[in-house]
């Protein structure tokens, strides 16, 4: 026998998703590029090294055990392949989350998480703006503007988080772009030299990345505190 609901009721509603700041990919993301920007100073290091040995007109070298080693497991390139996976899921759930509590504040749509970095030309300015509007969306309310005839009312401010952004894809480009200078440069201390602050430039980037995730992660843990009041 089969039973209808009684007229005058209505299906029960879905109930919206739990608030959670994604811990689990901002711990692994912040642990894999905690690595990379160590394991980036270090090489970086080595670099300086052999560029000054190489400006005093030696030749440089390295041992055998350490070239397969800073180009085997230690590899900086493939440390950095893979930290993006779990940087690209922290930053996917990171998105949802302000989508629900901050509806409509993001430039970009979802999948461009993941286009962004893929298509040309676009992956020069997407990353940071996905990136910055989520830990934009993400802070606490803002703070009353300036009053009429204060002379900093209609001034763009710079924020903190601002700042974070911006210093971190500016360290990401600036050492691919310097990557990708040394391998057209000749040899000599010049390119010993550029692929040291290159490496530098990406250990700066990822402990930057380090900082935005931690900071993201703990405005949203603060907004489930708070029981999805931004205020």
């Amino acid at each position: 026998m089969t039973t209808h609901p009684a007229e005058g009721t209505s299906e029960p509603m879905r109930s919206a998703p739990p608030l959670r700041p994604p811990r689990a990919a901002a711990t692994a993301a912040t642990v894999l590029l905690a690595i990379c920007a160590v394991i980036g100073l270090l090489k970086a290091a080595v670099w300086l090294g052999l560029a000054v040995v190489a400006s005093d007109g030696l030749a440089p070298s390295l041992p055998f055990w350490l070239v397969v080693v800073l180009d085997g497991p230690l590899s900086l390139r493939l440390l950095l392949v893979s930290s993006a996976g779990p940087v690209l899921v922290w930053l996917y759930q990171a998105r949802a989350f302000v989508d629900l509590v901050s509806p409509g504040g993001q430039r970009w749509g979802r999948p461009w998480v993941f286009f962004a970095w893929v298509v040309p030309i676009a992956w020069l300015w997407i990353p940071m703006q996905l990136v910055g509007d989520v830990l934009r969306s993400s802070a606490p309310a803002p703070v009353a503007p300036p009053a009429v005839g204060d002379p900093s009312r209609g001034r763009p401010r710079m924020t903190l988080s601002d700042g974070l952004v911006l210093g971190w894809w500016a360290a990401f480009v600036l050492g691919m772009s310097r990557s990708v200078f040394a391998l057209v440069t000749g040899g000599g201390p010049a390119r010993l030299g550029t692929y040291a602050v290159s490496t530098a430039l990406w250990s700066a980037a990822a402990g930057l990345l380090i900082l935005i995730i931690r900071r993201t992660t703990r405005f949203q843990g603060q907004i489930v505190a708070a029981g999805g009041d931004r205020s």
